[in-house]
């Protein structure tokens, strides 16, 4: 899942640590101050800290690395399934084709038709559009699938109409016995190979279906039960016989990774599942995730607590511990996004966190300024105004005064856009009323917003 809602760069940081992480940054970037500047921003990502870089910065690091990597010897840059990206992500894209310009570097992007929706004028540029495959190229596909009678090559090749992830599960489906009455429809098609599976490899695939796409052996070792872990590497090269999952590139060194065949059989697998034995190991992949030492996978193990905490609620279960740490990660992450000057990333992460909270939850009451400011950064002021006048009275309704007065702060931002025939006078008002109340706590960023209102 590198797209997921609102982890905007996690996609670069895949592409950083499969170019070598840290010791590639360090070996590509050899410069002076501004290369230093590029270089800490680029850590920033694989190792968030409490300021991260705006995204202004991060756009000309990334720029920078692929700059670098790229004079040593041309480079191919690929993110695939980028119709998933957030808004930012796809303004770098836009800004690294615009800018690299003297380096070899080709960037290959996925996508999608729906891409279009999103970013018309990029219809306009080099894009490759992939139509069906032809009879005789899906013909050439089979013949690398195994021995067909010409009657199933035939009726595989009509029912898959070009498509070519259904003329190899067609091709696999029946070379395990079964295809006498083809499946109508992909969905349908997966579901049956599934059910074919032996009991262990059923267990495996749909743990590693919770994973992701991309997955590996030891995490899916540590989802499985005990009696099953053993046998886990030998379930995953089955599965890649079988051609449901294939070998990739293992993020950690000493262990092997896998990734599916193809999204459809990752979401055949996971929608498979009882809700129940999902919402369990969406819980125990975010404890794992915890427990390792990385904060950049914070807002991984979030969202696998939240979808712990939905799960459960969808079968009648308020798992409120669960929803409490989903929503402080999701938060956590959220205010980094918000720090970085990528206020969508912050809104999706800071709403879903607010969701998640209980309304008593002193968190929630924490993030609700926050959630104003960037709404308002992104021009929704009605609902900004909403969520801030909340926080007010929240606030004051159980005596929290520096959350108060840092919502009344955001809130005369915004009615000093939307209400500028009020003139100046409620303003000076909230923005001394706030100084005077902020500085024998010591709230420092409320202090700087009130000067600045002022």
């Amino acid at each position: 899942l590198p797209y997921g809602e609102g982890i905007t760069f996690w996609p670069v940081v895949e592409a950083i640590r499969s170019a070598g992480g840290a010791d590639a940054i360090t070996s590509a970037i050899r410069g002076g101050k501004d290369d230093q500047a590029a270089a800490a921003a680029l850590r920033g990502l694989l190792e968030p800290t409490p300021t991260p870089d705006g995204s202004d910065e991060i756009f000309w690091a990334v720029r920078r690395f692929l700059e670098a990597l790229a004079a040593e010897r041309p480079l191919v840059v690929c993110f695939e399934d980028i119709h998933w990206g957030e808004p930012t992500f796809l303004d770098l894209l836009e800004y690294l084709a615009g800018f690299i310009r003297d380096a070899p570097v080709l960037l290959l992007c996925l996508a999608r038709p729906e891409l279009a929706e999103k970013r018309p004028s990029w219809l306009a540029g080099s894009v490759l559009q992939l139509e069906p495959l032809s009879e005789s190229e899906a013909e050439t596909l089979l013949d690398g699938l195994g021995e067909l009678d010409p009657d199933t090559r035939g009726r595989i090749g009509e029912a898959a109409e070009g498509n070519p992830l259904f003329v190899e599960q067609l091709a696999a489906l029946a070379l395990e016995g079964g295809g006498s009455t083809l499946p109508p429809t992909i969905q349908a098609l997966l579901a049956e190979r599934l059910d074919r599976l032996e009991p262990g490899e059923r267990a495996v695939i749909e743990r590693a279906a919770i994973v992701g796409r991309e997955f590996s052996r030891g995490a899916v070792a540590d989802l499985a039960p005990a009696e099953l872990r053993p046998e886990v590497g030998a379930h995953l090269l089955a599965l890649t016989r079988k051609g449901l999952t294939r070998p990739d590139e293992a993020e950690h060194g000493r262990d092997d990774g896998f990734r599916f065949r193809h999204i459809l059989i990752r979401d055949a697998a996971y929608e498979a599942m009882p809700k129940a034995l999902r919402a369990e190991l969406h819980e125990r992949f975010a404890d794992r995730l915890e427990r390792g030492d990385r904060r950049s996978e914070e807002e991984i193990a979030g969202y696998h607590l939240e979808q712990a905490h939905r799960l459960k609620a969808e079968l009648g279960v308020d798992d409120e511990l669960v929803g409490i740490r989903a929503g402080d990660r999701l938060a956590a992450t959220g205010r980094r996004a918000l720090g970085r000057g990528d206020a969508r990333a912050a809104i999706n992460l800071l709403t879903r966190a607010a969701a998640l909270l209980p309304d008593t939850h002193p968190s929630r009451l924490e993030l609700l300024p926050e959630l104003g400011s960037a709404l308002m950064k992104a021009g929704e002021f009605a609902r900004a105004d909403g969520v801030l006048a909340e926080a007010v009275e929240q606030a004051g309704a159980s005596g929290n005064e520096r959350v108060r007065l840092r919502a009344l702060v955001e809130r005369e931002f915004i009615r000093s856009f939307t209400r500028p025939e009020a003139g100046s006078e409620g303003l000076v008002r909230v923005a001394d009323e706030a100084i005077a109340g902020l500085e024998p706590l010591g709230d420092d960023v409320g202090l700087a917003k009130a000067w600045w209102l002022l």
